[in-house]
């Protein structure tokens, strides 16, 4: 009867450890399953993760590359174009100076930068010239004045401040027309009329067309 005893306890404590060893095994394989969706619930958060950065910077590298064309383009036009400008900042230092001022002051663009437009102004001219660049000058007016050159000889020139796309920074922008030649038509023009007003012998001033 003992033995009986013992072999009926046995056989209950083999189907209980079996009844263990099936519980640890599903709960291995719902966590297995558990995580399996995990990693990939992961990879597939990754993945969007990684694709999303890599449009982002497609989206940069674009953006980026545009503002180069655009400056590209914005600096050939401002080195093709005949006329001067000049940018400078708040304290009057040349923050950019285009090819056609540089060949009209003989000087080189790179080395004006940086420089105080103030030096370019002969003094005599600074009442005319100061507002210009310190921001007093409406963008409708203009005003005349003589510049030096860098051999020492002088230029007429017209100014006409010019709106920034952001004026924030206190930056000023100038545009200078050289006006050399209207000045020596124009001294031609009054030593002509000053011949004619006080020449004593009769002038006829014809188109210069004989028939």
């Amino acid at each position: 009867l003992s033995v009986a005893i013992y072999l009926a306890m046995m056989l209950v404590t083999l189907l209980q450890f079996h009844g263990w060893v099936l519980n640890m095994l599903r709960d291995m394989r719902e966590s297995n399953m558990s995580l399996s969706i995990a990693s990939r619930t992961l990879e597939e958060q990754v993945t969007a993760r990684t694709q999303q950065l890599e449009l982002q910077i497609d989206i940069a590298r674009e953006a980026r590359n545009a503002v180069t064309r655009e400056r590209d383009f914005a600096n050939t036009i401002l080195s093709t174009i005949t006329q001067g400008l000049l940018i400078v900042n708040p304290r009057g230092n040349i923050v950019y100076a285009n090819p056609a001022i540089a060949r009209l002051l003989g000087a080189q663009a790179d080395d004006m930068k940086d420089h105080s437009v103030f030096a370019l102004c002969l003094p005599e001219d600074r009442l005319v010239f100061d507002p210009v660049f310190g921001g007093n000058l409406a963008q409708s007016d203009n005003a005349m004045v003589r510049l030096l050159r860098a051999d020492g000889q002088t230029v007429f020139v017209s100014l006409h401040p010019l709106p920034l796309p952001n004026e924030r920074d206190g930056n000023r922008a100038v545009v200078v027309t050289d006006l050399t030649e209207y000045m020596q038509a124009d001294a031609e023009r009054r030593l002509l009329q000053s011949v004619v007003e006080h020449s004593e012998e009769p002038i006829v001033i014809t188109d210069g067309q004989i028939e």
